[in-house]
């Protein structure tokens, strides 16, 4: 079953406006709160075959697409200084072209995924946010269509 994603802007952005895209990926526990520890990890491809994430399944690593990066984050605690909850950030200049996206479960849980377009004008614009929830040692799948050509419109996200 494909989902239809498309997002609508009080300000419009078009694609010239984009100069990069931010993947940011949290897991939450059954109470709701974040967890500790990521339960998910993601992968984004592009259509020449390139990755940048992690999969977990594999054990493998990929950094093949240029200028992009992955990262599991944590803030750490003011007051105590242990270790917050963990997050997923990817980082993309994004080119012409489908995009897909992976995000594996190592437990059951909820997540959120988050894809932002940074603006080389005012810094960071929100382009789409949601969440679902996946099974352990299951895949979640999800097709970006992404055009930086004056005027295309904003991303569109499928699953």
């Amino acid at each position: 079953m494909w989902f239809f994603l498309l997002v609508i802007f009080s300000v419009p952005v078009y694609a010239e406006d984009v100069s990069r895209l931010c993947v940011n990926a949290g897991s939450f526990n059954p109470d709701g709160s974040y967890a500790m520890e990521t339960k998910i990890h993601v992968i984004i491809k592009d259509s020449l075959d390139r990755q940048v994430g992690y999969n977990p399944f594999a054990d493998e690593l990929f950094n093949s697409i240029p200028n992009s990066s992955y990262d599991v984050m944590s803030i750490n605690d003011n007051e105590s200084g242990s270790s917050g909850p963990e997050s997923i950030e990817l980082f993309l200049r994004p080119a012409s072209g489908e995009y897909s996206i992976f995000v594996f479960a190592v437990d059951n849980t909820e997540y959120s995924l988050d894809i932002r377009g940074y603006r080389r004008s005012i810094g960071q614009k929100d382009i789409l946010t949601f969440s679902s929830y996946i099974t352990s040692g299951t895949t979640d799948s999800y097709i970006m269509q992404f055009d930086p050509t004056p005027g295309a419109p904003a991303p569109i996200v499928m699953k």
